[in-house]
Order: C-alpha cells, then sequence, then structure tokens
C-alpha cells in the first residue's frame, strides 16, 4: 500500500496522469482521500511515494493546486 502523507511540500504530477479536471476522492477500504484525473486515476505522488493524504482539507488543497497548474510534473 502507498504511503499515507500529512505533508503539502513536495508532491508532483505523475507523469502517467491524463491531466485536468483533478478531483478528490476518498479511495480503499479505509477511505484515504486521493488528488484523481479526470478519468479517477491517481494524479499526485508526494515525500516517500505517498499517493493517499492523511485528511481531505490537505488533499483539496493539492487538488486546487494540481487544477490551477502550481504542481511540478515528475
Amino acid at each position: 500500500m502507498a504511503l499515507v502523507s500529512q505533508n503539502l511540500d513536495g508532491w508532483r504530477l505523475n507523469r502517467i496522469n491524463c491531466g485536468k479536471p483533478f478531483h478528490v476522492e476518498m479511495v480503499g477500504p479505509y477511505k484515504f482521500p486521493q488528488v484523481c484525473d479526470e478519468r479517477g486515476c491517481a494524479a499526485v505522488s508526494g515525500p516517500s511515494g505517498a499517493v493517499f493524504c492523511r485528511t481531505k482539507e490537505q488533499a483539496d488543497i493539492l487538488c486546487e493546486m494540481a487544477n490551477s497548474g502550481e504542481l511540478e510534473r515528475e
């Protein structure tokens, strides 16, 4: 399972994402928040390979950053 991160720094757009609009989904049996691309695939990865965010609020902020072009591409 991918790591869960509580940071806002170090997140980047995955090379394989299909692009905007990015949105937040609650994923897996533990319903971790994840920023997804328009097809619902994981769109960002973070520090230490994290894919899931610690909180929905964190995922919402990262989603806004992704949609506004603030995140770098891996």
